[in-house]
């Protein structure tokens, strides 16, 4: 996965509106059952012993505690990629089993002796569907004889890009703006937002869309335009700044490609000309060496042997031509 992709996504994500409309909109249908203000930091860092006997280190993209009266009711992580991966359930299951020690370390707001859950939402931002295994077991190879009493562990992926709409209107905060933009782009690659509601996040935000324009230093040229920084996104500014560049490049883009489609059409034009004129030329030739097969007493059956037709119009038309010049038409 690309790191500065990762990290610009870490940046909005964070944002405890983001992370809540994230999760009340893909879990809970939209119902809004996570407020912002009763989020709080969970630990991102873990560390394990692995069978080498040495520890190492594994980092979540984001993780947050849903708590309501001081205990925690849920831990809830966000992991972001960028293409599908085989081993995703099993960097999952590494990352929860972290998140249940944890809480075994810590005892302050456990209920009744009760852990928290953990839920893993992994959101797939490719443009084409996930087609990697989402469940432990699936990467598993399992002796014969062994499968019941081996534990499957599901990881729950979102493919982006292939929400339906409704869905998409059901997020409120700034993330609206990134689904719709996936959503749109995989159907149109020359998608353009043109009416955008007030972006919270500005920063975030367009840190998120630079590099997914594949332009890293546009940020800093449309700050350089603008004198100074955009605070809200209000009545379509995005577009303005955003994607003025994009537009331009864009029209660049249409110009040269019909440069080029005019070249081509020229290109193509003589090609079909030539190879019209090799055609008529091989006729021509085709029709004089059977005419003088025929003048020299052959039958049609004994010409045709020398002289090969691509159809029996075509021969036809050829002993049309004889029988005219023999009568002297």
């Amino acid at each position: 996965m690309i790191k500065k992709f990762d990290a610009v996504e870490k940046l909005l994500e964070d944002y405890n509106d983001v992370f809540a409309d994230i999760v009340n909109t893909l879990l809970f249908d939209g119902v809004e059952r996570v407020r912002e203000d009763s989020l709080e930091e969970g630990v991102v860092n873990s560390a394990y012993k692995a069978e080498d006997g040495k520890m190492h280190q594994q980092e979540r993209d984001i993780s947050k505690y849903w708590k309501e009266g001081g205990v925690s009711l849920l831990m809830i992580g966000i992991e972001n990629q960028t293409r599908a991966e085989k081993l995703m359930p099993a960097r999952i299951i590494g990352y929860d089993g972290a998140s249940y020690r944890s809480q075994l370390l810590k005892k302050g707001d456990r209920v009744k002796g009760r852990l928290a859950p953990v839920v893993t939402i992994v959101l797939y931002f490719g443009l084409t569907r996930w087609n990697q295994p989402k469940s432990l077991k699936k990467i598993l190879d399992i002796p014969m004889g062994l499968e019941e009493f081996v534990s499957d562990y599901k990881i729950n992926v979102f493919e982006i890009a292939f929400l339906p709409e409704e869905k998409v209107n059901q997020f409120k905060s700034d993330f609206k703006l990134v689904a719709n933009y996936f959503t749109h782009i995989r159907k149109n690659p020359y998608y353009v937002p043109e009416n955008e509601n007030e972006i919270r996040h500005v920063d975030a935000v367009l840190k998120f869309l630079s590099v997914m324009s594949g332009s890293e230093d546009v940020i800093d040229k449309f700050k350089a335009q603008n004198e100074r920084e955009v605070e809200t996104m209000t009545g379509g500014p995005l577009s303005q700044l955003y994607y003025k560049g994009v537009r331009e490049g864009r029209e660049e883009g249409r110009e040269e490609g019909r440069e080029e489609g005019r070249e081509e059409g020229r290109e193509e034009g003589r090609e079909e000309g030539r190879e019209e004129g090799r055609e008529e030329g091989v006729n021509e030739t085709l029709l004089k060496v059977y005419l003088n097969c025929r003048s020299m007493g052959m039958s049609i059956e004994e010409s045709t042997k020398i002289v090969h037709f691509a159809d029996s119009e075509s021969l036809d038309m050829a002993e049309e031509e004889y029988q005219r010049e023999k009568l002297g038409k």
